[in-house]
């Protein structure tokens, strides 16, 4: 018997006639009302409950035990229009963003699957992760255009973990089967989203899951990872020895920050609320600063970095701070930030922006860290992807420590 499901795909119209915005494999014509032929098609699985059906297209078929006998079958009695070989399924179950509104404007269902090209993967997507970013992207305010395509409908999410499905003609290192996570550009061409069941990226923008990190942690991981190490490393300069303030350090990039500043050697200093002073703490702080009772530039001391994960400070206000050579680095252009970047043209201090970029090498050293218990991802909660929209307004709520997560599929028994 064959194996279709397209239990999304057909959508009732008052007129009788059942339609879909898009046609994946096989198209079914002229059934008729005769009882018989609608029996026919219940036989192949097809879910056809209506008597009065003049078109159906099915959006989405399982080619791998889809035969030609069965299809064969299936031109008989259903008068299918073309009986391929092979049917690729090119369909995928997604967070859909028909235009930019509310959160609860979102609904799940199915689109096409991205396409590949040849130095490309494609991962079937086990857990994602929810980022501040994808509020915007549902919005379309402060700056969306700028981290991804409005072209409607879209898929939303960045950050995902899954497993490899098939690899481009041109990919070497990357096999089927392989586990890997990332995150998909913030960027203006980015037309895919993370909450859906597949993702197409760069062989090389992805790094190996290590087995004893679960789909959701290395999602949780991926985004806020590597901007936190991207911004102390690469646009800090932060070293062994020297000293780190982490702006909003119980957030999801200021979590990972206070870990990853451990681990390059130095001691971390971070602001966050009385109720969360204590989770800073078990991540690795040294001194935790109630940011509601003492503001930065009060503080009595000298630090190297100051990564403002947060995005509530500026050059200006903590560069009496910084030792000579010292760096400011925020995650968000603004107007404050270009002004303290010229500023810094004529200081010994430096004033940077990071633009987080997914590579395979500093997801990797993540996944390393991770595996070994160095750092770890501070999951708030996890969400079935229906409870898509309860995740998202959790995150604009801001009452949040870490991050949250996302599982596409069963729960784990």
């Amino acid at each position: 018997m064959a194996d279709c499901h397209a239990e999304h795909a057909l959508r009732e119209r008052r007129s009788g006639v059942v339609f879909d915005q898009t046609v994946c494999a096989v198209r079914v014509v002229n059934l008729g009302a005769r009882h018989g032929r609608i029996e026919q098609a219940h036989q192949l699985e097809l879910p056809l409950r209506l008597e009065r059906v003049s078109v159906v297209l099915v959006e989405r078929v399982t080619s791998s035990r889809l035969d030609g006998e069965a299809l064969g079958d299936c031109a008989q009695h259903c008068h299918l229009t073309r009986i391929p070989q092979r049917i690729e399924a090119n369909c995928m179950r997604a967070v859909i963003l028909d235009r930019n509104g509310p959160i609860d404007s979102l609904r799940i269902g199915e689109m096409d699957a991205p396409s590949m090209s040849a130095d490309e993967i494609l991962v079937r997507v086990h857990a994602a992760a929810v980022n501040p970013a994808d509020l915007k992207v549902v919005s379309g305010k402060d700056g969306a255009a700028f981290i991804h395509a409005r072209k409607f409908p879209t898929a939303i999410g960045y950050d995902f973990s899954g497993v490899v499905e098939k690899v481009g003609a041109n990919v070497r290192g990357r096999t089927v089967g392989d586990e890997v996570f990332g995150f998909l550009p913030y960027s203006g061409t980015n037309k895919q989203g993370s909450f859906a069941e597949l993702v197409s990226v760069k062989a090389h923008a992805v790094g190996v899951k290590p087995g004893g990190v679960s789909h959701e942690q290395a999602a949780a991981s991926a985004t806020v990872g590597c901007t936190a190490l991207q911004g102390l490393r690469d646009k800090g300069g932060l070293r062994a020895g020297q000293r780190a303030l982490i702006n909003g350090a119980s957030g999801g990039v200021g979590s990972f920050a206070v870990q990853i500043a451990r681990q390059l050697g130095a001691e971390v200093w971070g602001t966050a609320s009385a109720a969360n002073a204590d989770f800073v703490r078990e991540l690795g702080a040294a001194r935790v600063i109630d940011y509601r009772k003492t503001p930065l530039r009060s503080l009595d001391a000298k630090l190297d970095v100051v990564l403002d994960a947060a995005v509530t400070s500026s050059f200006q206000e903590v560069r009496g701070l910084l030792n000579a050579g010292g760096a400011y680095v925020t995650l968000l252009p603004s107007t404050s930030l270009f002004v303290g970047m010229v500023s810094s043209l004529f200081s010994s201090k430096r004033c940077g922006l990071v633009m987080v970029k997914s590579r395979a090498a500093d997801l990797d050293q993540l996944g390393q860290w991770l595996a070994a218990g160095e750092v770890r991802a501070s999951i708030d909660e996890t969400f079935p992807l229906s409870e898509i929209t309860t995740a998202l307004s959790v995150q604009e709520s801001g009452s949040i420590r870490g991050k949250l997560a996302i599982r596409l599929g069963e729960p784990p028994p």
